[in-house]
């Protein structure tokens, strides 16, 4: 009961905000975008504290890594050339770099332990997130079907899953307190080191062309963290998420 008396409250509130909008000359716009990703990590370098306090990893682990971006979107067009849009999304970011130091390495049948490492260190966050764009399109009022907007904004994300992965080589002691070079693969979680809750800000421009009933939309988007990532006892490095997205999709525009 109170699952169907919460959906009518939220059909109820859309009916009401479009009307409302109508009546004081405001269109609406709603749509739905997916693309990749290429994150990086800026600042103090993850390698310092990402692996524990007796890790010794050198290696800024700022090089970019492929992920996916997509969700949703609503547009409120105050006017022909301003308008306030929400996006709600999945995105991938975080980052990679060759790194070389000591790590805690966990092998098949062996403890964790501290060893001589070479490789390739790679953080895997994933967030939802809500950007808050103020939007303004650049050739609105003229003939054609081609829109140029520009955008910016804050963007307020969650996390909700990490994962610290090295790949390379560690110099692992035996049982017989020999050494022997060891392939290394190792995924791990970081949830309890890495801040949940980002605030960032982001940047960028789309293009739209307007078919019958739906636009086609292309979205480009760089955009930072304000806030580190940094959730150790310590929480005293400054890494913060970046990234470059482009996304396609279509959107509905109501009232056009």
């Amino acid at each position: 009961m109170k699952l169907h008396t919460g959906k009518i409250v939220a059909v109820g509130l859309l009916v009401v905000a479009l009307g409302c909008g109508a009546a004081y000359g405001i269109t609406w716009e709603a749509g739905l975008k997916m693309g990749m990703n290429s994150a990086k990590l800026i600042g103090d370098p993850v390698s310092l504290w990402i692996d524990g306090e007796e890790s010794q990893l050198a290696g800024t682990v700022g090089d970019y890594k492929l992920g996916f971006i997509g969700g949703v979107y609503v547009k409120a067009n105050l006017s022909d050339f301003f308008g306030i849009q929400a996006d709600f999304q999945y995105v991938q970011m975080g980052g990679e770099g060759p790194v070389a130091g000591y790590a805690i390495i966990s092998q098949p049948n062996q403890q964790p332990q501290l060893a001589e490492f070479e490789g390739t260190l790679l953080l895997h966050l994933d967030y939802v997130e809500m950007p808050v764009l103020a939007v303004f399109s650049f050739n609105a009022g003229t003939q054609g079907s081609l829109q140029l907007r520009g955008f910016i904004g804050p963007t307020f994300a969650y996390g909700v899953s990490a994962e610290v992965q090295l790949t390379g080589e560690a110099n692992m002691e035996q049982a017989d307190t020999s050494h022997r070079i060891e392939a290394v693969d190792e995924t791990r979680d970081a949830d309890a080191i890495i801040e949940n809750f980002q605030v960032g800000g982001v940047l960028g421009f789309s293009i739209s062309y307007a078919l019958d009933k739906v636009d086609l939309v292309l979205d480009a988007r760089w955009g930072r963290g304000f806030t580190t990532i940094d959730n150790t006892t310590a929480a005293e490095h400054d890494s913060y998420n970046s990234g470059i997205s482009i996304q396609a999709g279509v959107a509905i525009p109501f009232g056009r």
